[in-house]
């Protein structure tokens, strides 16, 4: 590994990010070959028997991509802390799911959000247009979420963008459809390991190395303090108003704008398939 003056990958760099899609693979293998699925339940539901803190690892692990690892701190470098205001509603959001809508939704054993569109307009018209939206969405969702760890690996590592997202498209492809969810939930809590343990090594690393910091860096930070980048007080008058892109984040943008279109029917899915 490398110092933080030497970004670049050395030997044990790639060793350990060879590790973990060979491990990512191999617990995909292990369900899908050897702990078989037998059912379309087990297959695609987990068999609806899947303890709490997995489940929620999956979750939160699921929704941290390199999107979030990257942009989160470039959004607050450059458009202030305003935007924390987002994670309030998020927050919000899926208490309310949690809370009043899983209880309702879990009884009816559903497979899917698109199965219930089925059932609640009797169309199969509307479940089937239901799915083709939420496909679209993923797939250009995904486009992103492969793009980003593609660019950093391409900046530190010297690998191909378009060999890393094959690559990392491939691989996943692979160990989730041989697998079914277990092996997705499993995956997940391993990477769940893995990112939030990389996260804390970093941390620590910065505050170990915070003394070190020189007088550029000090100005640097004077000159941001003194143009406010750290508060949670800017008010955008109108709540219908949206705020000019280098300013973006009044409070009612953050807490409703942004958030109102956030909901993702896998997130609702998750919740209620294992309770």
């Amino acid at each position: 590994m490398n110092s933080i003056d030497d970004p670049k990958f050395h030997v044990l760099d790639y060793v350990i990010m060879v590790l973990f899609l060979v491990i990512s693979s191999a617990i995909g293998i292990y369900y899908g070959f050897y702990k078989k699925q037998t059912t379309p339940e087990e297959y695609l539901l987990g068999g609806r028997q899947m303890n709490l803190l997995p489940v929620a690892m999956s979750l939160v692990v699921t929704y941290q991509s390199a999107v979030s690892v990257l942009g989160i701190p470039m959004e607050h470098y450059v458009y202030t802390t305003m935007s924390d205001y987002l994670w309030v509603a998020i927050m919000a959001d899926n208490a309310i799911q949690a809370l009043l809508l899983v209880p309702l939704f879990y009884p009816l054993r559903l497979t899917s959000t698109y199965e219930y569109f089925g059932r609640r307009f009797k169309s199969r018209a509307v479940q089937l247009l239901g799915t083709i939206m939420g496909m679209l969405q993923t797939l250009l969702y995904m486009a992103i979420v492969l793009l980003a760890p593609a660019l950093a690996l391409e900046a530190v590592a010297g690998i191909p963008l378009w060999l890393s997202v094959v690559m990392v498209g491939i691989i996943g492809t692979f160990y989730t459809s041989i697998g079914g969810l277990r092996t997705v939930i499993w995956t997940d809590v391993f990477q769940f390991i893995i990112l939030y343990g990389g996260l804390l090594v970093i941390l620590i690393l910065v505050t170990t190395l915070a003394s070190r910091l020189n007088d550029q860096s000090n100005h640097e930070y004077h000159h941001h303090h003194h143009h406010h980048q750290c508060y949670l007080m800017k008010i955008t008058p109108q709540p219908t108003q949206l705020p000019h892109p280098r300013n973006k984040q009044g409070r009612w943008h953050e807490t409703y704008g942004r958030n109102r279109h956030r909901w993702r029917p896998s997130q609702f899915q998750h919740m209620f398939f294992f309770g």
